[in-house]
């Protein structure tokens, strides 16, 4: 699947704000896709940007309920990509665990994730402190989010979104939040206000989403994890107090840690006149992309979990394997 829109493709005209990053983006990759090198990196009128920390959370208009969302793994895809918080700029990678590529795991009856995976930009979940609804600290990421909505985007896809929930997952000892979520432009996303409308809409399909969270480390030899507060979903109420908390943390070690590489903000500066474009990293074209591929981690369907819900589903209905 080809990134969402490259520099060839897009006429971009001038942007008045950075809500309007959603339509006047491009995407600038580097390497070869499934390899340990391929980057995505963005681009907006000649600049690059870092998707965490120069996209602004929320999408404007005084709806502090839709916020912008960066696809990292759309459903159903099997490569683990995710924004690259300690590199320059925050490019979209696919990720590395033991050396070797990461993809997603094939929970039965499901390929990947069963829901679009990504990222909330300009939120931070502090380690530092304890979360006040697990008693546990955060995991040190963005605050993550699953788009619920019937479309499948591209990675690096950049989507305005109505938050509807949250979930509490507890992954090793750690608190780490998963944002549930309605793309504005899902034909059914103006009958989802909040987390409670979802059940009628969509029967079963949060059930899913936890048993997923909760048996998905399973497939690497993990244990299981623990849903916090039992597993109950967090209203819209809590969950936008949630992402403001996050948003001021993130500001908090912009603050604290100004001169990082990772946090500064390259929005008012063209790539030539920094110099980024000679940084960027660069793959050979003789690379053998095939060598990176481990087809069996990318297909496998892992059999783990005897407690689906009797309607386990997803929108768009679930793959066979």
């Amino acid at each position: 699947m080809a990134p969402y829109r490259t520099e060839e493709e897009s006429n971009r005209p001038t942007y008045e704000t950075k809500s309007d990053f959603v339509e006047k983006y491009v995407l600038r990759p580097v390497g070869k896709p499934l390899t340990k090198e391929y980057r995505v990196y963005f681009n907006l009128d000649d600049k690059l940007l870092s998707p965490w920390h120069d996209l602004a959370l929320y999408a404007g208009g005084g709806r502090d309920s839709v916020v912008h969302m960066v696809v990292e793994v759309p459903r159903w895809w099997s490569a683990k990509m995710e924004i690259a918080k300690d590199e320059y700029l925050n490019p979209l990678k696919q990720d590395i665990q033991d050396g070797r590529l990461k993809y997603v795991p094939n929970i039965f009856p499901h390929k990947g994730y069963p829901f679009n995976y990504g990222m909330l930009p300009q939120t931070y979940q502090d380690p530092n402190i304890n979360d006040p609804l697990t008693n546990l600290p955060a995991d040190g990421n963005p605050l993550a989010v699953c788009e619920l909505g019937g479309a499948m985007p591209r990675p690096a896809q950049v989507k305005r979104v109505k938050v509807l929930g949250s979930l509490a997952v507890i992954n090793e000892n750690k608190t780490d939040w998963k944002i549930l979520v309605v793309d504005l432009e899902d034909p059914e996303a103006d009958k989802l206000s909040d987390i409670g409308d979802v059940e009628s809409l969509m029967p079963g399909y949060l059930d899913t989403i936890k048993e997923w969270f909760r048996v998905y480390k399973l497939a690497e030899g993990k244990k299981e994890n623990v849903l916090g507060a039992d597993g109950e979903l967090q209203n819209q109420k809590y969950t936008l107090s949630l992402i403001e908390r996050c948003h001021n943390s993130w500001k908090a070690v912009k603050e604290v840690e100004p001169g990082m590489h990772t946090r500064i903000s390259m929005a008012d500066i063209a790539p030539q006149e920094h110099g980024a474009v000679d940084v960027l990293p660069r793959t050979s074209e003789n690379r053998d992309v095939c060598r990176d591929i481990d087809p069996i981690a990318a297909e496998k369907s892992h059999f783990l979990s005897p407690n689906w819900p009797s309607m386990a589903a997803c929108r768009g209905g679930a793959l066979n394997v």
